[in-house]
């Protein structure tokens, strides 16, 4: 039985990254291909740490589903992947995360190919016309009607999705006491995402020096928040968003003196505001495990940190209807909303922000 884990390095001239080990000895040939796509994936520079590890656990489960069918990674063949990709999509429920498993391994048969490297599969694409219905994040660059290429596994969507995951008020209400329950910085992290709508290592950027002083905070009014957002780590370009008061005020006094008494009992230093009991800081991928170890707890459906995003826009959307009084679904109702979203959530094409008018339309009737 293959032995296969996850472990995370760090190299001086390539700075820390994740990657293989397998039976007890680094995956080379996997360590390699990581340290070229973490450098050669992203127009905008390098590859963002949870993105890194998204794509390695991809990777990881591709392998562990391997050798539990009795295949070796260097000899497996085109019929062999099409058989584990089969295998996960017994359920049909949802084909982008398939896609996308599927798109990285065939890479990284590609990868083996270019480098040298002995395989018996060969990487196979086809060129397609772009359907709006193919909503895959690795064809998200491509506009409707261009010519792309997908792999041989491709699997076509089942059926358009118009409308984001979000949560009910009493689903958000019961998360945060589970989230307290591990530890309260958890949940004042998911807080500050469904008040702000930032995303998880937008909110995470958060540090003692962000606060003004008390007297600013007096004034009671939305305060502006400054980042780098997502596709901007590596140029540092920072942009703004509007910080609510309440938030800020339960941040800068319950937080931070927290973050004071354990940075004090564990003599740490970090200028981060979110820290564990250890007095560490607390990465994306911490936050995501804790969701994920609540959605299996909790057996019901899979709740992960960008829903809290999702959520934020689709129940300002619904609270900015209910004042206006408006009732229509049509989006053309909903076009100074969908500015302020757009600008808020840092969107670069407005149509990602109309679709907050689907799902809130949607969750009106379910009367939620």
């Amino acid at each position: 039985m293959k032995n296969i884990s996850v472990v995370e390095l760090n190299l001086n001239n390539y700075g820390t990254f994740f990657t293989l080990v397998l039976n007890n000895k680094l995956f080379v040939e996997i360590t390699r291909y990581f340290l070229w796509k973490i450098h050669n994936s992203n127009r905008r520079g390098m590859l963002a740490f949870s993105t890194q590890r998204l794509y390695l656990y991809d990777v990881y489960n591709f392998f562990k589903l391997l050798y539990k069918f009795g295949f070796e990674w260097d000899t497996v063949t085109s019929k062999d992947i099409r058989r584990i990709r089969d295998y996960l999509d017994q359920t049909k429920k949802d084909r982008k995360p398939i896609n996308r498993k599927t798109n990285i391994w065939v890479e990284f048969y590609q990868w083996c190919i270019d480098n040298n490297i002995e395989v018996i599969y060969k990487s196979k694409y086809k060129r397609i016309k772009r359907k709006s219905n193919m909503d895959d994040n690795f064809l998200a660059h491509v506009s409707n009607g261009s010519d792309c290429l997908i792999n041989e596994f491709y699997l076509s969507p089942l059926r358009a999705e118009n409308t984001y995951k979000v949560l009910t008020e009493d689903e958000f209400n019961k998360l945060k006491i589970q989230l307290r329950m591990n530890d309260i910085m958890y949940e004042a992290i998911a807080i500050t995402m469904i008040t702000t709508g930032l995303r998880i290592g937008e909110v995470l950027q958060l540090r003692n020096i962000t606060f003004p002083p008390s007297n600013i905070l007096s004034n009671k009014e939305s305060l502006e928040y400054s980042y780098v957002p997502k596709g901007e780590r590596s140029t540092g370009k920072k942009v703004s968003c509007i910080f609510p008061y309440e938030t800020w005020h339960y941040l800068s006094t319950v937080i931070f003196k927290l973050r004071i008494q354990r940075l004090k009992s564990n003599n740490r230093k970090t200028n981060y505001l979110f820290i564990n009991e250890s007095g560490k800081d607390i990465k994306a991928y911490h936050v995501q495990k804790i969701f994920r170890n609540i959605s299996n707890e909790s057996n019901n459906r899979k709740i992960v940190t960008h829903m809290l995003r999702h959520t934020y826009a689709t129940w300002i959307v619904i609270q900015w209807a209910k004042e206006n009084k408006i009732n229509n679904i049509s989006e053309s109702f909903y076009k100074d909303i969908h500015e302020m979203l757009s600008e808020q959530l840092n969107h670069k094409n407005i149509s990602t922000t109309k679709k907050y008018c689907k799902t809130a339309a949607r969750f009106k009737f379910l009367k939620v």
